[in-house]
């Protein structure tokens, strides 16, 4: 999977833990160029310390802005 570009997402709802999870199943079936462009969970807005935001070693350039 790759260049995926997710712009101006805005997931809101109950309080929660809301998780995005991004893994790839091994080297050579990775998750490449995802993108998120203006998204937020309940306001907070997804960026590369969102504390839910899952990715494994089989993902590469995985950017929140």
């Amino acid at each position: 999977i790759r260049n995926i570009q997710l712009r101006n997402v805005h997931v809101t709802g109950a309080e929660g833990g809301y998780f995005i999870v991004i893994k790839g199943f091994d080297k050579t079936r990775t998750i490449e160029d995802v993108r998120f462009d203006n998204c937020t969970i309940n306001g907070r807005p997804i960026t590369a310390g969102y504390p839910n935001l899952q990715v494994n070693e089989f993902t590469k350039n995985i950017v929140c802005s």
